[in-house]
């Protein structure tokens, strides 16, 4: 079957825009219109009956896998919870299908510690630091109790690996650690940081740990990088290892530079001693940043005092002293490259001109991709200053985002800006002192959280000074869509039926997720976010950028229910038409309508939603778009329907006054279940 821009669909689309709705208002930011409620204070506690989210600090932010399941820790009251057990760990795509994943006081999970119960004697016993990989594997920190039986406070502490159930333990505090003579794990494993250690896809973990006794001489060697799986782990490096060089490791990771990608390759920084190997290290080469392969050891990327790309330029700092590895949170791409801000010294170098770059560094080479002094691309008379070194991002496709301060045709007042692009084609993304929201202008994006994803997608903290809507707020960028608001101050997000709250801050984990993108912000645009409201309440929250959003993404044909789509098409496209189109057949290779393409396969459904828009389970899926650009359809399910195993791809096309198609959306699914 084909459609095409023929006068016949022409037709159609006349008649069915005879009857368009017109568009309802919403916030101004998009997450409290389509954003899903996980879980919030007062809400009752699955698997705990009695209990609800409440007390102190109930939610902690986010973690999310790539199907779309937010991992979390919470806090209880009622239903006989004690300080003992009061905090657990859940995991959901939405409210339904939330899950208690394990409680604090539970026996331990693997039964190899008999007896062992996961608190300490006066409280809690998890932490809520955890990690979730993009397949859904789990780790997170606890400490044990058993009435010192066994358990001791030099073995107490543990990280687990695994999935509700079947849990593995990873490491525990006081066992022998591998690669060693003698010497045991001796850091506490109940909070681990979500910034020195990681977990991949694959199940390949990582983590740092001190050591004692053994092998162990004072402070030389009481360090160490670990990787691999339960029972199978492998000392990447430790404190006092001897490089090829003859150098002498003098620290492993104490920059905190240490992320992992999908292969399981670790890039890490590490400092020698000075005067230790065959050319003695002196304070102009002790830093380097290693990088470890599975099955072939580490290998280094870049070193102090190396030659850079630059001839006659090495990676050195004005102050000798003060050359470090610096990079962003997710720096580390699939084939082992590095993103690094670096200072740079040389013949030709000027200070405070040209002295600082942004380089990618890999195991086949090295790239500049934007250095101090670079012409802003269509900005006469502006060049780029000083970058952040937070915000030094990439992904697998070879995006990069960073923050920089600005020089040249410039004011305090407009003087730094966020960029997205490859290195020589940059998108300014958002510049200080640009107008927006409520009256008001940006504040300097310098060393608020960004989040960029496998898409290209970023996701910002920015301030509004002035106007109506001052304060931090959460904005996103999307290649197509642009800038836009997702939460900001004055917006109300519905925690309950008809009961809103005022939004007062949020924040999601930046962090890598071992796979090349940030924890709380997955590649499809799905991201979470902890909103604080201005009650001193809390919520968790997950949302999607893009031009669609479809929640729930499946509904039992048995009880019936309503998907709800949200368009997104963006202000170019405020007050055009829109129709939302459906197809059994698949989204490869869609078809054509003009000059777009839309991803379904057009089928005998794809005629249906054409025919009967509006009518039946279609709720407003031919209207008009609001002064956003955005719009509201509804898909209903009755009980009792036909078609459990169906899978349902919709799309829809807006269309300007005179019916030319000016976009097509990304798609979204409906899976019919029992």
């Amino acid at each position: 079957m084909s459609i095409r821009c023929t006068p016949s669909f022409r037709l159609a689309l006349s008649c069915a825009a005879a009857t368009v709705l017109a568009p309802a208002a919403f916030s101004q930011g998009l997450l409290p219109w389509n954003g899903q409620v996980i879980a919030t204070n007062g809400d009752a506690v699955p698997g705990v009956p009695g209990a609800v989210f409440g007390g102190s600090s109930a939610l902690d932010s986010g973690v999310l896998d790539d199907a779309g399941r937010v991992f979390f820790r919470g806090r209880m009251t009622g239903g006989g919870s004690t300080s003992l057990d009061e905090r657990a760990l859940f995991v959901g795509t939405s409210r339904a299908d939330l899950q208690l994943v394990i409680r604090s006081g539970a026996l331990e999970p693997t039964g190899t510690i008999p007896g062992a119960t996961l608190n300490t004697a006066t409280g809690i016993g998890i932490s809520g630091s955890n990690r979730i990989s993009g397949t859904g594997l789990m780790l997170f920190g606890a400490t044990l109790f058993d009435g010192n039986v066994t358990v001791t406070t030099a073995n107490d502490t543990l990280f687990y690996v695994g999935t509700p159930g079947n849990w593995q333990i990873l490491v525990r505090e006081g066992d022998p650690a591998v690669g060693t003579t003698g010497a045991t794990y001796s850091s506490t494993f109940s909070s681990p940081s979500q910034q020195t250690t990681g977990l991949n896809g694959l199940g390949r973990a990582f983590f740092l740990s001190n050591l004692m006794g053994g092998d162990v001489v004072g402070t030389t060697n009481n360090v160490g990088l670990f990787s691999g799986t339960p029972g199978n782990l492998t000392l990447v490096a430790r404190k006092g290892d001897v490089a090829p060089g003859g150098e002498i490791l003098a620290g492993v990771a104490s920059g905190f530079v240490t992320q992992m990608n999908a292969s399981g390759q670790i890039a890490f920084d590490v400092s020698f001693v000075v005067g230790s190997g065959t050319t003695p290290v002196d304070a102009t080469n002790d830093r380097a940043l290693w990088l470890y392969t599975p099955g072939l050891g580490v290998q280094q990327l870049v070193r102090e005092g190396d030659a850079t790309p630059i001839p006659g330029v090495t990676y050195n700092h004005a102050t000798a002293t003060s050359w470090s590895v610096n990079a962003g949170s997710t720096a580390l791409d699939g084939n082992g490259g590095m993103l690094l801000r670096v200072d740079l010294q040389g013949p030709g170098v000027t200070n405070g001109v040209d002295d600082m770059a942004i380089v990618r560094v890999s195991p086949v080479g090295q790239q500049v991709i934007v250095r101090r002094g670079d012409v802003v691309p269509g900005f006469s008379g502006i060049t780029f200053d000083t970058f952040n070194n937070v915000s030094v991002l990439t992904n697998d496709s070879g995006t990069v985002a960073f923050q920089a301060s600005l020089r040249g045709a410039v004011t305090t007042a407009d003087d730094s800006a966020t960029f997205i692009g490859t290195a020589g084609n940059w998108t300014m993304v958002v510049r200080e002192g640009d107008a927006t929201l409520g009256g008001g202008t940006f504040g300097s994006p310098s060393g608020r959280s960004h989040l960029l994803n496998g898409a290209g997608q970023l996701l910002m903290t920015l301030d509004i000074a002035g106007g109506t809507n001052a304060g931090s707020c959460l904005w996103s960028w999307d290649p197509s869509l642009g800038l836009q608001p997702q939460v900001v101050t004055g917006d109300q997000i519905e925690v309950q039926p008809t009961v809103f709250k005022l939004y007062g801050s949020q924040g999601g984990i930046q962090f890598s997720n071992g796979d090349v993108r940030p924890l709380s912000f997955a590649s499809d645009g799905t991201y979470t976010t902890r909103v604080n409201f201005n009650d001193s309440t809390s919520a968790i929250v997950k949302s999607r950028l893009g031009s669609l959003y479809a929640a729930p993404t499946s509904i039992s044909t048995t009880s019936g229910g309503t998907q709800s789509l949200y368009l997104n098409a963006g202000g170019a496209n405020a007050g055009n038409t829109y129709f939302v189109l459906g197809s059994v057949s698949g989204t490869t290779p869609g078809f054509h309508f003009g000059s777009v393409l839309v991803p379904l396969n057009p089928d005998s459904f794809t005629l249906i939603t054409l025919t009967y828009p509006n009518v039946g389970p279609f709720g407003n899926t031919l209207g008009t778009l609001d002064a956003n650009g955005r719009a509201l359809s509804t898909i209903t399910i009755p009980p009792l329907s036909p078609g459990a195993g169906l899978t349902i791809d919709w799309a829809y096309i807006a269309l300007d006054n005179l019916l030319n198609p000016t976009m097509a959306s990304q798609s979204e699914k409906l899976i019919a279940t029992l």
